[in-house]
């Protein structure tokens, strides 16, 4: 008897589960369908403390956490997108490049433009055939992705059919919301609160993965042409610990369903000297831009194809390995030169010769 109390217990657990997923995915799709193009500007303020990776040596100030602001935009035309990043963003060396990020698409050739002052690429561009991801999949822009396309399954990771709801009314600042899980991977996963009372809107996220994990609330009000949507949302990442080491809080300055200039604004122009690599063949292609636009491309010196007197044959191959022959050979520079190092150090603190009896030199 209570096996069979406990197996109808569970299908009507999974009916009940069924139903929402089933109601938040309408509600989801409804969203897009309605809303098809959308042009958002937002502010971003991020707060980092000094245990962040992220500081850069020469802004350590102790006791004191450090801020950062921008101004950034993201737009959607059906399959089409815009997102300007003038965020600073964290680099290899431990510290933070000033400058900007544009991607753009117009459905069948994605482009993106780097201006990083800081790094050793200036200007860096890249064409391609298949989508990033990166303007969706950015936490900075992740709700507004998720509430206005939510039925991509690029923006998700996922269906949203094949979400498993894993909670029911789970309070999230009072407010009683169905839980989510999407597992992307088999160690990344992400938690999502939805609110069904007010049309199926994403009210927390949470984001696992090995070294990453951050938290997200996101806050809503009416719009004239959008009707509920993200006003503002908090970031918060979190160690290993799970303390706040960054916050970042999100701010929406305009949000419209008119786009200007639609042509252009789904067209990047690579700037003047800028590198750029055509990722779309099997062999990359590298180019620099001229100052009047043309794409001319490079050999492994950097100079027009052509100009060389490399082998075609070898000018491909550093091309497409250039990154582990020049690590290769900065691994085979460090060694000899910590083999040289040790050397001489030896050499410095050998002892000198003892001279031989006078009985036993010759001649004597």
């Amino acid at each position: 008897m209570k096996s069979r109390t406990l197996s109808m217990a569970l299908l009507a657990l999974n009916a009940f589960a069924a139903a929402a997923n089933e109601d938040l995915n309408k509600a989801v799709t409804q969203r897009s369908q309605q809303f098809p193009t959308i042009d958002v500007r937002f502010r971003i303020r991020e707060t980092t403390t000094q245990k962040s990776r992220f500081v850069p040596p020469d802004r350590v100030v102790p006791g004191k956490e450090l801020v950062w602001e921008s101004e950034n935009r993201w737009v959607r035309d059906g399959e089409k997108y815009r997102y300007e990043r003038n965020h600073p963003i964290g680099n290899m060396y431990g510290g933070r490049t000033s400058g900007s990020m544009k991607l753009t698409s117009d459905g069948r050739i994605h482009k993106q433009i780097s201006d990083f002052s800081n790094s050793f690429q200036h200007l860096s561009g890249f064409i391609e055939n298949e989508r990033s991801g990166l303007p969706d999949w950015d936490a900075f822009c992740r709700p507004l992705a998720i509430h206005f396309r939510g039925d991509d399954p690029e923006v998700l990771g996922c269906l949203f059919s094949e979400l498993r709801q894993v909670k029911s009314q789970a309070k999230v600042n009072e407010i009683p919301c169905e839980v989510f899980e999407a597992k992307l991977s088999a160690s990344t996963a992400q938690l999502l609160w939805f609110d069904p009372a007010r049309d199926w809107v994403l009210v927390r996220l949470e984001w696992k993965s090995p070294g990453h994990r951050y938290v997200m609330e996101i806050d809503y009000a009416e719009h004239a042409e959008f009707g509920l949507m993200p006003n503002a949302w908090r970031i918060d990442e979190l160690d290993r610990e799970g303390k706040v080491k960054r916050k970042t809080q999100v701010n929406v300055l305009s949000a419209t369903a008119t786009i200007p200039n639609p042509q252009s604004t789904f067209d990047l122009a690579f700037p003047p000297h800028s590198l750029v690599s055509d990722q779309r063949p099997a062999r990359p292609i590298e180019y620099r831009v001229n100052p009047d636009g043309k794409l001319i491309e490079l050999d492994i010196l950097g100079t027009p194809v052509g100009s060389s007197v490399l082998p075609v044959a070898v000018r491909v191959m550093f091309l497409r390995y250039r990154m582990l022959i020049l690590a290769g050979s900065l691994v085979g520079i460090t060694l000899v030169l910590a083999y040289l190092t040790r050397r001489g150090l030896r050499s410095r603190h050998r002892a000198p010769p003892v001279p031989p009896p006078v009985s036993e030199l010759p001649f004597v």
